[in-house]
């Protein structure tokens, strides 16, 4: 039987762990697969930053959204949420649905704290950036996080 219709791919990064985040840090969920038209060896880096403000019993979570490519790899060595991306192109496309959820003030029953990077894409349009996709194909991807100062010390 030969699939037809419609149909999307979603993605979910999701970190766990059991310090809270404050007003001190900005994190940074990513996604990237191996999807560039382009070149098959290189990344569509999907990023999620959360800046965080407020005080401790008022957090405020600031999500931002970027997309990028390249061959290089995101920079494992960033100080600063900026430097994740330096000399990456950076793209974007309407038909990417994306969206970050930062943790609650509080933890859940069992003591964890968790934030996630969401995002998908749909199968029915035609992208100039990125490869096409179908029921059953494969890729390869990258996913992670990482917290950096937010211009203040952190605790």
């Amino acid at each position: 039987m030969k699939a037809s219709g419609s149909y999307a791919i979603f993605w979910n990064v999701q970190v766990n762990h059991q310090a809270p985040v404050d007003q001190t840090v900005v994190q940074q969920i990513w996604f990237s697969p191996q999807w560039v038209l382009s070149d098959s060896t290189a990344f569509a880096n999907f990023m999620c930053t959360d800046t965080i403000t407020g005080s401790r019993q008022a957090l405020t979570h600031t999500w931002t959204y970027s997309m990028t490519f390249g061959r290089n790899d995101l920079n494992a060595a960033a100080t600063t949420a900026a430097q994740t991306v330096a000399g990456l192109s950076t793209f974007s496309d309407s038909n990417i649905w994306m969206y970050g959820q930062g943790q609650a003030n509080t933890a859940d029953a069992n003591g964890w704290f968790s934030a996630s990077c969401m995002g998908g894409r749909p199968n029915t349009y035609t992208s100039q950036m990125l490869t096409a996709f179908k029921l059953g194909t494969t890729f390869t991807f990258r996913a992670g996080y990482k917290l950096f100062c937010n211009q203040i010390a952190c605790s």
